[in-house]
């Protein structure tokens, strides 16, 4: 009871501090000092190009002023964005106006303000303006051409490429997540993770701070860390009430150890090597240009073992059944590209920290169901838990556990002291 009551305080203050930045920004927008919360405000060519300007320097340049800018339909809606593509007449002659894009997609706080709450305690909106100014174009993957990133307070702009300009692109949806893909898309997947992980597994812990700080980090943050903490304990209890047939008894007192012991768990997830991992890397957040497999929505970037994108893809992405099959071989393969890339990483190893990691999938899953639904429906969670579960039985989590709880002893007396 003292515990839940520590952690109700500990997300209260941060919700406190969340809705006072959103406050002051609703303050500071009725004085015309804020940025412009819904894309109606942006439809002013003036304003529009004043962000690409201002908010556009060291991106993908657009030098051009635009002379109309009009909101379409909501052709890729997102719960926790609210995301719109721009048709974009620009002002001026010759090559240059003709070559310039003529939609541009743009995202901005959801207009939810539960949603928009939530987004400001995570921090999730920070780290993808971080990933948008600082890394987006060393990545050596596909990912959207960013123009402009604006943040302040508890608001942000991001202006980019709209993918659906691109010839042969395909985005994915709820429906092929749930249909589950098969091993030969995984694998394209895989070598995508691949290239990314690789490219910044040698950068040092200076560069790293530089490109994507550790206050953005979801669990190692000092600010952060213990939020996420208090947010999966408190959800515990209402996913096993909605979802007992899947989160049964013995899953939630797994989870509830697993957390008990979360110092194990962190020294076993962040020992260096790190690279930058996605964070988020189910299939929604993948696209297909012709041949190349690129990604998209990197809210939840961060510096991790590359095997935690791996494992959050394969599980969620793929029908149990068909992974059980697959596992290993799609595993032992992303290792080996890796290698071949020049960031080598046995199979047995790969293996054991995916075994590890797949409990940061169970996390996802348990918080989205238990807390609110805060990236889809419910029934998409759902679907992403009994995998998630299936998952951790499959790969002998609890086993995997405790033999990390009998290396590191005492890891649990920090957690239980937050």
């Amino acid at each position: 009871m003292i515990a839940a009551l520590r952690d109700r305080f500990t997300l209260a203050r941060r919700l406190a501090r969340a809705l006072s930045a959103i406050g002051a920004d609703a303050i500071a927008s009725s004085l015309g000092r804020a940025l412009p919360l819904s894309p109606r405000a942006l439809t002013r060519p003036a304003r529009f190009g004043r962000l690409l300007r201002d908010a556009g320097s060291g991106m993908h340049g657009l030098p051009l002023r635009p002379e109309a800018v009009v909101p379409t339909a909501l052709e890729s809606p997102s719960s926790n964005c609210r995301n719109t593509i721009f048709e974009i007449a620009w002002r001026g002659d010759g090559g240059n106006a003709t070559d310039a894009p003529k939609r541009l997609f743009v995202k901005q706080p959801c207009a939810d303000l539960p949603t928009r709450l939530f987004a400001n305690v995570i921090g999730f909106w920070k780290i993808e303006c971080a990933f948008c100014r600082n890394l987006a174009r060393a990545v050596p993957i596909a990912v959207p051409r960013i123009y402009a990133v604006a943040e302040r307070r508890s608001r942000f702009i991001i202006v980019m490429e709209n993918l659906l300009d691109r010839p042969d692109t395909r985005l994915f949806v709820n429906r092929d997540l749930l249909e589950g893909i098969d091993a030969e898309r995984a694998t394209r997947c895989l070598r995508t993770l691949a290239r990314l992980h690789a490219q910044f597994a040698g950068w040092a812990p200076a560069n790293r701070e530089r490109a994507l700080p550790l206050d953005l980090h979801p669990f190692l943050s000092p600010s952060l860390g213990p939020i996420m903490l208090a947010i999966n304990r408190l959800a515990v209890a209402p996913c096993h009430e909605r979802a007992r047939d899947v989160f049964d008894g013995e899953a939630a007192a797994l989870y509830r150890r697993a957390l008990e012991h979360w110092g194990a768990l962190s020294q076993a997830w962040y020992r260096e090597p790190l690279t930058l991992v996605h964070g988020d890397s189910h299939l929604g957040n993948f696209f297909e240009a012709g041949d190349e497999m690129g990604m998209i929505d990197f809210q939840g970037a961060h510096w991790s073992k590359g095997i935690r994108d791996v494992q959050y893809l394969l599980i969620n992405s793929m029908r149990p059944e068909r992974l059980a099959e697959h596992e290993r071989e799609l595993v032992a393969g992303y290792c080996e590209e890796r290698s071949r890339l020049g960031a080598p990483l046995g199979a047995d190893e790969g293996f054991d920290q995916y075994r590890g990691f797949s409990f940061q999938t169970l996390m996802t899953a348990v918080v989205s169901l238990g807390l609110g639904s805060f990236t889809d429906s419910d029934a998409v969670v759902r679907v992403m838990l009994e995998r998630a579960v299936a998952a951790t039985r499959r790969l002998g989590f609890a086993a995997w556990l405790d033999a990390r709880i009998a290396l590191s002893p005492r890891d649990h007396s920090a957690a239980r002291s937050r």
